[in-house]
């Protein structure tokens, strides 16, 4: 074994001593890697290959192969097989059963040529991830399972650590042996003095508690107290060493002169493995992001700011495009910007052309897509190296080939298309990745069923995003109103200015050629074949009934959410609607749903009224003349609860609470705070990723039964007709109206 890679391995060793040090006094749930069913995912899955560890240019550190995300179950399994191979007890890679030979006899280097050629083989070195992996499942992974025996696993770590400082000297006396390296360096190698037994004494005394006579004279500790005591001693003594003098040749000097045996490679700094605020590989989140234009950009740089979440792969039908909406001049270059903490560069995102969305909206343009997307999370990451480059994030067209082939995804976020939603989603969570999906949740009522079965049955972590799901307002309302405010809510009232893209439209007639790097038949997914026209993308497909919801799916989303949760309301008994003029193939200008559900509970029946294209309710008689019907919102949008004996105006999807007039809002003494409050949308979804009970709020199941209303008001507005619905049976009252429940699908999108 090259001896900088036996460097690398102690200075490994080294700082997972130090982690663990650091963390015992907070106690064991505070370890900086998962317990349980992470590890053993992590261990079981062998795909990196074996090049754990690659030094490089005579610095005393070490990256991690091609910058992957390797976990330190990876890592620490590889210490410890290579330790076994070598001094700590004869391991083979065939048996993985520790031998009977004793340490001691191995110390004193009598071992034979056939005992050393058994232990140490190239093929067994080759197999060392592989082999690693599943020793360090059945010692430290078993131990560490859903919080079982946690003072033995805490004991399992610090044993195996103990060894391995106890007895480096023996591996590198081992390689001395097997000619290695030149005898200079093992000799001076081997005498630090913060790896021998002498640090059993340094301090006899540690936060209260002393080590035992047996634990001094032994080479093993007795009592776990007596292990952490010395684990916290290891530390002051490494500390200690740190900042003072160093007898004989420390270890960083040995490290110094055998990485400079590598020169030519390229690293990441040591800190990689620990550090204030260091999230370890372990508790990362590895996302790939599916449908990466305008939003799916904007959804991905909120994650990537995450601490826990390693961006591993993007995937869009689109290669790139410079068409995509900005909200604001200059929006993509100056987020990407702001994440990577530079005032200059990426102006290529934003070449800000006008794009007239509707006769009132006009907006400037991006750029998006799969390979500026990726450009973007490998600069990201890029920006944190040493080098100033990475290439670890990979590109794909189809959602399927990602799926297939990108091993190390945990979770996925899908912004697609609405009529791939469900398609990415569902073929996501049977490969068991989490799931954090835009919203609407689906396309049809019977996707939403579907999702909310699959999410069921495959038990991954799901969320939408709907953000006020998580928001203080929404659980005041619901403190509020089931606390009696305002009485019985007999009434909902919810108006939204969308849409602002078109609609009320003719399908497009034109044959337009298909632009470079564009899959269009991917990009219609299960919708009819059909020429290529700029009409349907990007942004304004919404309008159009095969690939969007309208304004309904768009806005209702987020509005839905909040009074299904205030109201408690569950599957409506009848929805009917009126519109402008209604087409074949996309949703009108303006629409007004009705939908009845009835009695809850100790709730009475209550109407619901949806209301877009810029109409709106009747004024309330309680509101001051000074003030407007859309409640400071800016966009004129609001919602209205009304009750037996009081209203409460909202902002659109239920924020910024009040009750109206203002006289008796100032009268009001609020109920007590009964509800868990979240630490946001996005942060329930990761730490569900990552092992937390808690299920996100807007999960897929409970978010399917909204879904599911929300595309009756669509259906509803599209024919014309009162319907009524039988949701256990997927039912609806009209013929009309039943083949969009579950409209035909092209061959090969089946859900």
């Amino acid at each position: 074994m090259p001896p900088v890679i036996v460097g690398a391995i102690t200075d490994l060793g080294l700082t997972f001593c130090q982690v663990v040090g650091d963390h015992v006094g907070a106690g064991f749930d505070k370890l900086p890697f998962r317990s349980g069913e992470g590890l053993s995912k992590i261990a079981i899955d062998i795909e990196l290959g074996g090049k754990l560890l690659v030094p490089i240019n005579g610095d005393n550190d070490f990256r991690l192969h091609q910058g992957r995300s390797c976990k330190i179950a990876w890592i620490f399994g590889d210490i410890l097989y290579d330790y076994y191979l070598t001094a700590g007890g004869g391991r083979t890679a065939e048996s993985g059963v520790e031998g009977n030979a004793s340490l001691r006899r191995k110390a004193a280097g009598e071992w034979s040529d056939d005992e050393v050629a058994g232990i140490r083989r190239i093929d067994e070195i080759k197999a060392c991830p592989v082999v690693a992996r599943h020793l360090f499942v059945k010692t430290l992974g078993h131990a560490l399972h859903d919080g079982r025996d946690r003072r033995g696993g805490l004991g399992v770590v610090l044993k195996f650590t103990e060894k391995f400082f106890m007895h480096w000297r023996h591996l590198l006396a081992l390689c001395r042996k097997r000619g290695i390296f030149g005898g200079s360096i093992a000799r001076a190698s081997v005498r630090p003095s913060v790896y021998t037994n002498d640090l059993h004494v340094r301090r006899e005394q540690h936060a209260g508690r002393l080590l035992c006579r047996p634990c001094r004279e032994a080479s093993t500790f007795c009592r776990s107290e007596c292990r952490i005591a010395a684990a916290r001693c290891r530390m002051e003594e490494l500390k200690r060493l740190k900042g003072g003098a160093k007898r004989g040749v420390s270890r960083r000097e040995f490290l110094g002169k055998t990485a400079a045996a590598a020169a030519g490679f390229s690293i990441v700094p040591r800190h990689v493995l620990g550090g204030a605020g260091f999230v370890p590989p372990s508790d990362k989140v590895n996302i790939a992001f599916i449908g990466v234009g305008a939003q799916g950009l904007r959804v991905m740089l909120h994650f990537l700011k995450e601490s826990d979440v390693q961006g591993v792969a993007v995937c869009d039908v689109n290669k790139s495009g410079a068409n995509y909406p900005q909200w604001d001049t200059h929006e993509f270059s100056k987020s990407v910007r702001t994440l990577l903490g530079t005032d200059s560069g990426w102006d290529w995102l934003s070449p800000d052309e006008p794009i007239q969305l509707s006769h009132t909206l006009r907006v400037t343009s991006g750029v998006a897509g799969r390979e500026p997307c990726q450009k973007i999370v490998n600069g990201y990451y890029g920006s944190q190296q040493r080098s100033g480059t990475y290439n670890g994030c990979a590109a794909y067209a189809d959602f399927r080939e990602l799926l297939d082939k990108q091993k190390d995804v945990d979770a996925v976020v899908v912004c697609t298309t609405d009529n791939l939603h469900a398609a990415v989603s569902i073929a996501a969570m049977k490969k068991g990745k989490h799931v954090f999906c835009q919203k609407p949740l689906t396309h049809t009522i019977y996707e939403a069923r579907r999702m909310a079965e699959v999410a069921r049955e495959t038990g991954v972590a799901t969320q939408i995003a709907v953000g006020n799901q998580a928001s203080e307002a929404t659980r005041l309302l619901c403190e509020w109103i089931w606390d009696g405010a305002i009485g019985p809510v007999r009434e909902v009232h919810n108006w939204s200015n969308r849409p602002f893209w078109p609609q009320g439209v003719e399908r497009p007639k034109e044959t337009q050629p298909v632009p470079e790097g564009l899959d269009w038949d991917l990009w219609l997914g299960p919708a009819e074949t059909r020429p290529y026209n700029g009409a349907y993308l990007p942004f304004v497909w919404r309008g159009f009934a095969d690939f969007g919801c309208g304004a309904l799916g768009d806005m209702g989303s987020y509005s839905y959410d909040t009074i299904f949760r205030v109201l408690k309301l569950e599957a409506p008994e009848s929805v009917e609607a009126s519109s402008s003029d209604r087409y074949e193939e996309t949703y009108p200008l303006a629409s007004i749903v009705r939908y009845s559900f009835g009695a809850r509970g100790n709730m009475p029946p209550v109407k619901f009224n949806w209301y877009d294209g810029g109409l709106k309710p009747p004024r309330p008689d309680e509101l001051e003349e000074s003030r407007t019907l859309t409640h400071e919102d800016a966009e004129g949008e609001g919602l209205l609860f009304v009750g037996d004996r009081g209203k409460i105006l909202c902002g659109f999807n239920g924020s910024n609470p009040k009750l109206i007039p203002q006289s008796k809002m100032d009268s009001f003494q609020q109920p007590p705070k009964t509800l868990p409050r979240s630490p946001g949308n996005e942060r329930e979804w990761l730490n569900a990723c990552k092992g937390d009970k808690t299920k996100p709020g807007a999960n897929f199941e409970f978010t399917g039964v909204v879904t599911e209303t929300l595309l009756l008001g669509n259906v509803a507005t599209m024919t014309g007709e009162r319907l009524h619905w039988d949701r256990a049976a997927m039912k609806i009252s009209s013929d009309a109206a039943q083949k969009f429940i579950k409209p035909e699908r092209r061959k090969g999108w089946e859900v």
